[in-house]
């Protein structure tokens, strides 16, 4: 009955929102919701507990419904929600999966994790470029993301001062001790959320729009705070490296000093808490030992891989320590060894040819501008976050982060040269065919 209610709910104010505001508004708000607030699994095909990139068979969530319906839209709207920097990528997973890997339900299930990730780029891409060309979109996107993380911050402190809220279940819970993990499964899996918000929330800092940049730099500045909770090490130091970052590349930003100042303040309270976390686990505990053996098994298949989301089931035939459920912690080295050097590079490449664009395109003025400064301050982060951890691949966090990237991208590999600031009144052309 409950669920029914929150569905019903979820649909009036869909419906709502798209018809004041129109259809993109409101799906941005059901991808975030589903992706961040609300992600849950809609089916339940996985009978068998698998850690990986997806459950032991594939599974619709309530993420992955809605963006398949926002690639849809974007289709029947004749928009490619594919870009074709990823068609290699795709055209090789095809021929993996049709001649190479076994076709079990893991595999499926992983595939479908994979392809879920394009289509959130491409979604992620057309609100990027909405961002930029509609001016009213751009202050409605970042009060969205600021309400999110404010959201995130009530109950991260609520869960810190002892209410039950969201609770982790009593295995992870036992282990996490006071970490806090918001409207996430677990505290690095919100600390990853909150740093792909930074990262959405960069670009509005050099809008001209005062309430936007105010807003955007309150949202930056707050999420610090429950990210502080959650004790992540990987994701704390990434989002001071796209703040620092931030400063650095944008020098014609307005308050540029006053945002690291603001962090510096309020990590304060919380710098003694973080040092005890690398003093408690300075060696990352058995991460050495599980790189090891990834590095043998990329070794050994090279080439082929073993098959997306087999890792920890196939491994773990000949490792004692990857049967409990670790895979190596670290996407690349996981990505290479199930997908193939190959396939892994035909997914990250890309993303460092948008580096590159971004690079080329930071003098741009406006958003596009704005938008490759935040691609640049944000690659270090993911990279460090993604090189130190194994759950980027997994969950709702996959989509989020290919979302996230394409948004900022988006802005800037168009190559426009219309920005965020213009005047609403020379908008009204682009409104109509948007």
């Amino acid at each position: 009955m409950l669920l029914l209610t929150v569905f019903v709910v979820a649909v009036v104010v869909f419906v709502v929102v798209a018809l004041h505001r129109g259809i993109w508004p409101a799906m941005a708000i059901a991808i975030l919701a589903t992706m961040i607030i609300a992600p849950r699994r809609l089916t339940n095909n996985s009978v068998v507990e698998n850690t990986g990139l997806a459950g032991s068979a594939p599974d619709l969530y309530s993420y992955s419904a809605v963006i398949f319906v926002a690639a849809i839209v974007l289709v029947l709207n004749k928009n490619v929600p594919i870009n074709r920097i990823f068609l290699p990528f795709i055209f090789l997973l095809i021929i993996g999966s049709g001649f190479i890997w076994e076709s079990t339900s893991l595999v499926q299930a992983g595939l479908l994790q994979l392809m879920l990730g394009v289509l959130a780029w491409g979604v992620g891409s057309h609100l990027g470029n909405q961002s930029t060309i509609d001016i009213s979109f751009a202050k409605f996107f970042s009060g969205l993301i600021t309400g999110i993380i404010v959201l995130e911050t009530v109950i991260a402190l609520a869960q810190f001062l002892g209410l039950s809220i969201n609770s982790m279940d009593p295995s992870t819970a036992a282990l996490m001790g006071s970490r806090v993990n918001g409207s996430m499964n677990h505290p690095n899996n919100l600390g990853k959320v909150l740093l792909f918000l930074i990262i959405i929330l960069i670009p509005f800092l050099r809008s001209k729009d005062k309430q936007v940049r105010q807003r955007s730099l309150a949202g930056i500045l707050l999420a610090f705070l429950p990210m502080a909770l959650t004790g992540g090490r990987a994701t704390f130091i990434a989002a001071l490296v796209v703040v620092v970052l931030t400063g650095i590349l944008s020098r014609g930003m307005k308050g540029r000093l006053a945002m690291p100042l603001g962090v510096l303040v309020l990590i304060l309270p919380f710098i003694d808490s973080i040092w005890q976390r690398f003093e408690e686990d300075p060696e990352g505990g058995s991460r050495a030992y599980l790189l090891d053996i990834a590095i043998r098994q990329i070794t050994a298949h090279p080439w082929e891989g073993i098959g997306p989301n087999s890792y920890v089931s196939l491994v773990g035939l000949t490792d004692a320590l990857t049967a409990t459920g670790l895979p190596v912690h670290n996407t690349f080295l996981l990505t290479a060894a199930e997908l193939g050097i190959p396939v892994a590079a035909a997914l990250f490449l890309p993303l460092i040819y948008v580096l590159a664009i971004a690079w080329k395109s930071r003098s741009l003025k406006g958003h596009p501008g704005a938008s490759a400064a935040a691609y640049l301050a944000a690659s270090p982060a993911w990279i460090l976050v993604a090189a130190t951890g194994w759950g980027m691949l997994s969950t709702s966090i996959f989509p989020l982060w290919f979302f996230t990237l394409g948004y900022i991208s988006s802005p800037f590999m168009i190559r426009s040269n219309r920005s965020l600031d213009i005047d609403e009144s020379e908008l009204k052309d682009d409104l109509k065919i948007s």
